[in-house]
């Protein structure tokens, strides 16, 4: 899948960074990093989801980070928070089948399950042009916004 080669090798060219950033603070989270899900790509309508971070992220690898994407499955078996049943009913009203996005956050990785604190969140600064990448990549026809205070 091209698509899926290109974001990995995005996300390689950023992870030597991110690991880096992440042996100076230890509480924050593996980044979330986007594994297609193959109905995404047959989807009329393409809906990419933004929020601001994870609550909590696993893996110590580029491939552990898709892995734990593609598992979490869009908050299927997640508990209900608000930025997910949100998501639910947005597909509903576009017609998107369940599960069938891309998500990304504005934040790559959280911070021991919250959002970072300010100057850990300053430097994340320098990992938004992945999610512009992304959108490039992705060409959602949908991108939506979710998020709390920005930076």
């Amino acid at each position: 899948m091209e698509k899926q080669r290109l974001l990995n090798k995005l996300y390689a060219r950023y992870w030597d960074d991110i690991s880096e950033l992440r042996s100076q603070y230890p509480g924050l989270s593996a980044p979330l990093l986007i594994k297609i899900p193959t109905r995404y790509l047959s989807q009329d309508t393409k809906l990419m989801i933004i929020g601001q971070q994870t609550q909590g992220w696993g893996g110590e690898s580029i491939e552990d980070a898709l892995k734990s994407y593609e598992e979490f499955k869009f908050g299927e078996h997640y508990y209900s928070s608000p930025f997910w049943n949100i998501t639910r009913k947005v597909e509903r009203a576009l017609g998107v089948d369940e599960y069938a996005i891309t998500w990304s956050n504005l934040n790559r990785c959280d911070y021991n399950g919250r959002r970072p604190p300010a100057g850990i969140e300053n430097e994340l600064r320098a990992f938004l042009p992945m999610l512009v990448s992304e959108i490039e990549i992705l060409k959602p026809d949908i991108v939506i916004f979710f998020h709390g205070t920005i930076f």
